[in-house]
């Protein structure tokens, strides 16, 4: 995005700094401290207000697409691979990767949806809540 000049919409013209200290923001190394009198950020690098320990990655990257999977099966109950993906937003490739990692391993396991043609997912049985059973409403369409 080229810096402007134009000082027409003022707050949505970013210049080379905004664009900066946006991107420094997005990426955890500068962290917001609140705004000033004028609704302005003020800006700290993230190590002056965090401790080291605690910036950097508490587990791998594939160590947390697996807890993000196993949390997101867990809050569904029974999910298909899109509402897996969906339920964090992520990407659909790596989670598809992750859950059939996830069934081989045997912490999730493959299931059927009567009357739906694509593999659902479930956490094995000693792993999850009790089964419930859907009551559809009587009048539902």
């Amino acid at each position: 995005m080229p810096a402007t000049t134009d000082k027409d919409h003022w707050g949505w013209n970013w210049n080379d700094t905004k664009l900066v200290t946006e991107s420094l923001f997005w990426q955890t190394r500068i962290l917001s401290l609140g705004r000033n009198q004028h609704f302005e950020r003020r800006f700290a690098p993230a190590s002056t207000v965090i401790q080291a320990q605690y910036l950097e990655p508490a587990h791998s990257a594939q160590e947390s697409l697996r807890r993000l999977v196993l949390a997101a099966v867990d809050a569904l109950g029974v999910a298909s691979l899109h509402c897996v993906s969906e339920y964090f937003r992520l990407p659909a490739a790596p989670v598809k990767t992750m859950v059939h990692e996830l069934v081989h391993a045997g912490e999730l396991q493959r299931c059927r949806v009567e009357s739906l043609t694509e593999d659902f997912y479930l956490r094995p049985a000693g792993d999850c809540l009790p089964p419930v059973t859907y009551h559809p409403h009587p009048f539902a369409v």
